[in-house]
Order: structure tokens, then C-alpha cells, then sequence
């Protein structure tokens, strides 16, 4: 009885330890630096059964903040959310992508930090309802796609 409880917690823990290290990349490198060394690329990779891919990508502003980040799937598309951000730090553009096309909602924003527009994509078109705001955050606009 007790043999079988340590089998079935050594299986568990198996398990967990094999879902939680798909998540991981299983390298990063920068690929591309500025003239003071700061990081200008930085690429994190997976594999896909024995190739190995970037599966994310990471692009740095000049003062080291980031500018650009971003999953891809085992083809080089991007796939998922990629965001985009001021060089203050703030968000500047949210999007997803299914296979390196639009599928899914954006958001932009101003300098300041205030929504500029949301809306959704299907399949590389605009669809559904789309939302303008102006600089202090009021809704400007609104259209059906």
C-alpha cells in the first residue's frame, strides 16, 4: 500500500516537473548589442521535437528599456501577444497574432499612458467594434466592423 502512494507521487511529480519545463527556453541569446553594450536583441529558444526555434524576442531601446517583446512558433511567425512600449517604459502597443497575422485585440495608447484605440482583428482584418479616445481619455468615436 505504501509502495503504491510513492509510485503514484514519484508519477505526479514527473508529471509536474515535465509540464513546467515546457515553459522554459532552453537558451537566450543577445543578438545584437549597442556601441555601449547595452543589449539591442535578445532571442529565448524552445524546440520543436529535435529543431530548435525562437520562441521569443525581446527589442531593447538605446537606454536599455524595452521596446519590443514578443512569442513565435516553431515556423519564425509570431504568434501570441507582442507589445510594444514608449521609451519611457509605458505601453505603447498591444497586438495578437495566430501564424504571423493579426487574430485578435490591439490596444494602443499615448505617450502618457491614456488609451488611444482599441479594437479586434480576425484573421488580418479589422472586425467587431472599434473604440478611439482622445489624450485625457474620452471616448471619441466608436465603429462596427
Amino acid at each position: 500500500m505504501m509502495r503504491t502512494k510513492l509510485i503514484y507521487i514519484i508519477i505526479g511529480l514527473s508529471l509536474l516537473v515535465s509540464l513546467v519545463s515546457c515553459e522554459r527556453y532552453t537558451r537566450r541569446e543577445i543578438a545584437m548589442y549597442y556601441a555601449d553594450s547595452i543589449p539591442k536583441i535578445e532571442y529565448f529558444y524552445k524546440y520543436f521535437g529535435n529543431k530548435e526555434y525562437i520562441a521569443k524576442e525581446v527589442r531593447y531601446y538605446p537606454n536599455g528599456t524595452t521596446m519590443t517583446e514578443g512569442t513565435r512558433n516553431e515556423k519564425g511567425e509570431r504568434h501570441g501577444t507582442w507589445t510594444s512600449y514608449h521609451n519611457n517604459g509605458k505601453k505603447w502597443l498591444s497586438e495578437e497574432y495566430v501564424n504571423d497575422v493579426r487574430d485578435g485585440k490591439i490596444v494602443e495608447w499615448y505617450l502618457s499612458g491614456k488609451k488611444m484605440y482599441e479594437g479586434y482583428y480576425s484573421e488580418g482584418l479589422a472586425s467587431g467594434k472599434w473604440t478611439t479616445y482622445d489624450e485625457n481619455g474620452k471616448k471619441i468615436s466608436s465603429k462596427e466592423y
